[in-house]
């Protein structure tokens, strides 16, 4: 695990003349200011690297610090904006508004289950992935120690196959920690194929963190300042979102950058805008963004499982790296009742649930360690002399099989 101390206050900032109320006629608005970090350094997370900034005089409203991220979100009016935008120490300026954070799964709420019907099977997309075996031949890995992040729409912490298990909850609209809710039903789905207990949950025994942060970038980008400076902060964090196409990943991909000096594992879902090529969504494609495709019940990726490779800054990356199980994928729903989902926001905690198992067997392990095992184990699964491919990535997801390379 790599150690740093966190920086609570990433930029200097001088907030004279910054007023906490506003008028009717404003925008919401998030900050990008320029980085002092050297073009050769690819290793100091831009938000540690700050430029003094003075936004005395504008008239922003509403001002919160981003310190993952180094990023600023206010309010401002398009008067104030217009003078803004010609500070020679900012980077960009993001136009933020409802719906620019959104999920990567579709639900078919006609197909839900009460407990009474499922309880005790072991389903078929954790058969898919090896979890039987695991089961067998390693049964005290369940994830028993370790904590998994989740930022989503929240999660029904009074869900019985959920009780007891998410340690804190962080809603980013009340800014404030509270009893653990869900602001839809996406997270429940998401949080239950990690921990839920009655054979849903592939580490049943971990334990839960979870952020509701889905509303729009200010909310997200509080919801990782939260959960990256706790101090028993999750050493996997699930992120089964995107960002909407007209969107700037600049201030998600700096808070990447930091979780990633932090030793945190970060998965993502790819994106369901597939089969177009090139159809993964943002900001998926940054190198420290392990993203995962949704395969079907034969192991071939669905049509909607959004295709790589990546661009970032320019750059091709090779996205998604994993594919797993994304179609009618049972868990855990608000109000104590059960549902299937599809895509690859179901995809992505199949890999975020293993990486706790991992975690367990080797708590030395950090997300460095984390991303090569999984790449190297996928690309072992495969059938063909194909390394990598736009659709699959690496190759499939086999729990039994990384678990067997780490606990021997």
């Amino acid at each position: 695990m790599k150690k740093l101390t966190v920086l609570l206050a990433a930029v200097c900032v001088s907030l004279s003349s910054v007023s906490m109320t506003a008028p009717e006629d404003r925008l919401q608005i998030v900050i990008i200011p320029k980085s002092d970090r050297s073009e050769s350094d690819t290793t100091t997370p831009h938000a540690f690297a700050p430029r003094s900034l003075s936004l005395a005089g504008y008239g922003l409203m509403n001002f919160k610090l981003h310190w993952s991220s180094g990023a600023m979100s206010a309010e401002i009016t398009n008067e104030n904006l217009v003078r803004l935008e010609s500070n020679p120490d900012i980077e960009e300026i993001i136009i933020d508004h409802p719906g620019s954070v959104t999920f990567d799964r579709s639900m078919d709420p006609s197909e839900t289950l009460e407990q009474s019907e499922t309880e005790g099977e072991l389903p078929l997309n954790q058969k898919q992935i090896g979890m039987d075996r695991v089961r067998k031949e390693y049964p005290k890995l369940t994830g028993k120690g370790v904590t998994v992040g989740i930022i989503d729409t929240g999660v029904d912490g009074n869900h019985p196959l959920l009780q007891g298990k998410i340690k804190k909850f962080y809603n980013a609209k009340s800014r404030r920690e509270e009893t653990a809710k869900d602001l839809e039903k996406h997270g429940t789905h998401v949080a239950g194929l990690i921990a839920a207990s009655g054979g849903i949950g592939i580490a049943p025994d971990s334990r839960i963190i979870a952020a509701a942060g889905m509303n729009n970038l200010k909310d997200l980008l509080s919801s990782l300042d939260w959960i990256l400076s706790l101090s028993d902060r999750p050493r996997v964090i699930n992120n089964s979102w995107s960002l909407t196409p007209e969107m700037s990943p600049t201030a998600v991909y700096r808070a990447i950058e930091t979780a990633e000096r932090l030793g945190v594992f970060m998965v993502f879902s790819a994106g369901n805008l597939g089969p177009k090529a090139k159809s993964l969504t943002r900001p998926h494609e940054h190198p420290f963004a392990f993203s995962v495709a949704a395969s079907n019940e034969q192991g071939e990726i669905l049509a909607l499982s959004s295709r790589g490779p990546g661009i970032y800054n320019g750059q091709t990356t090779q996205k998604p790296e994993i594919a797993a199980p994304g179609f009618k994928v049972r868990s855990t729903s608000p109000n104590g009742r059960q549902s299937f989902g599809d895509g690859t926001s179901v995809a992505a905690p199949h890999v975020t649930a293993v990486a706790a198992l991992l975690l367990q067997a080797n708590p030395k392990l950090d997300s460095e360690d984390l991303r090569a095992l999984f790449i190297s184990v996928a690309q072992s699964e495969r059938d063909d002399n194909i390394s990598w491919d736009p659709k699959m990535g690496y190759g499939p997801l086999n729990a039994w099989s990384l678990i067997r390379k780490v606990a021997g």
